[in-house]
C-alpha cells in the first residue's frame, strides 16, 4: 500500500505516461474509440479500488495542493494556444451555428436536471458533463471543479461522456458525404484559411518547457491570490475564471508563440485525471 505523498503522485505520472506512450507509439485501435483520458481515469480508478493508496492525512493534503495547483495552470496553457482574433473572422454563418449549439446544449441540460429533480451532486456532475460537450476534457475539469462534484459523481460523468463521444463520432462519419451542403450555408470554404490557427501549437525557438511550466505556476498563483479576495460564487469558480481571463489576454501576446504550451497543458490535464481518478 502507497502511503507517501512523493511515491503516490510518482505512481500516477507512471501511469500517464504509460497510456500517453501507447497512443503515441503504437496504433492500437481502441483508442479511436476510448480516449486516453479515458484509460488514464479508469486505470486510476482501478488502482484506488483494490487499496493500493492510502488516504492518509498527507497524501489527501498532496492531492488538494496538486490538483488546485495545476487546474488554474492548465487552462492558462490551453487558452494561450487559442487565437480569437481569427476565430472571429470565420463569418456569421459559423459564429451562429456555435452560438446556438452551445445554447442547445445548455438548454438541453437544465431542462433534463429539472425534468428528472437532479440533486445537487448529480447536478453538479451533469454540470461538469455540459462543459465537456462545450469546451472538452480541460473544461469538464474546471465546471467539475468550480462545482466541487464529487469523485464518484465525476466517474459517471466521464463515463457517458466517453460513451457519448463514440457514438457522437459514429454519426459524424456518417454525415461526412453531406458536408458540402453544410459547407454551402455557412460559406465555410470562405474562412478555411483561419481554421488552422483558431487552436494552434505555435513555435517560437525550442520547446521552453520550464519557463512555460514557470509561468503556467505564477498564473495559478496569482490566480488563487485573488480569488481569495475577489470571490464569484466561490473560490474556485472565480480561480477559474481568473485563470481563464489570463489564458485569453495572453493569447493576444507573444507568450502564444512559445512552442510547448500545448504538450505541458495536455500533461497537466492528464495529471489532473489521473488524480481523480485515484479517489
Amino acid at each position: 500500500m502507497i502511503s507517501t505523498p512523493l511515491f503516490y503522485l510518482f505512481t500516477l505520472a507512471l501511469v500517464v505516461t504509460f497510456f500517453h506512450l501507447l497512443v503515441s507509439k503504437t496504433s492500437f485501435k481502441i483508442f479511436k474509440y476510448v480516449p486516453a483520458v479515458v484509460m488514464i481515469y479508469a486505470f486510476s480508478m482501478l488502482l484506488g479500488s483494490v487499496g493500493l493508496f492510502h488516504f492518509n492525512e498527507s497524501i489527501n493534503s498532496i492531492y488538494k495542493l496538486t490538483k488546485t495547483n495545476l487546474l488554474p495552470a492548465m487552462l492558462f496553457l490551453m487558452l494561450l494556444q487559442v487565437d480569437f482574433r481569427h476565430f472571429l473572422k470565420l463569418g456569421k454563418s459559423l459564429l451562429i451555428a456555435y452560438i446556438l449549439a452551445v445554447s442547445s446544449i445548455a438548454f438541453g441540460f437544465i431542462v433534463i436536471a429539472l425534468l428528472f429533480h437532479f440533486n445537487t451532486n448529480m447536478s453538479g456532475a451533469f454540470g461538469a458533463l455540459a462543459g465537456s460537450w462545450m469546451g472538452g476534457t480541460a473544461n469538464m475539469i474546471a465546471v467539475g471543479s468550480a462545482l466541487h462534484v464529487s469523485e464518484d459523481a465525476f466517474a459517471y460523468a466521464l463515463v457517458v461522456d466517453s460513451v457519448n463521444y463514440t457514438l457522437w463520432v459514429m454519426l459524424l462519419l456518417f454525415l461526412v458525404p453531406f458536408a458540402h451542403i453544410f459547407n454551402r450555408f455557412t460559406k465555410s470554404d470562405d474562412n478555411l484559411a483561419y481554421l488552422g490557427d483558431i487552436g494552434c501549437a505555435c513555435s517560437m525557438g525550442a520547446k521552453r518547457y520550464w519557463l512555460l511550466i514557470a509561468l503556467a505556476l505564477s498564473i495559478s498563483l496569482i490566480s488563487q491570490m485573488l480569488a481569495s479576495k475577489f470571490v464569484f460564487l466561490n473560490s474556485t469558480t472565480s480561480m477559474v475564471l481568473l485563470a481563464s481571463l489570463f489564458g485569453v489576454l495572453g493569447s493576444f501576446t507573444k507568450l502564444k508563440k512559445i512552442n510547448g504550451s500545448s504538450e505541458v497543458a495536455t500533461t497537466m490535464l492528464y495529471i489532473i485525471i489521473a488524480l481523480i481518478g485515484s479517489k
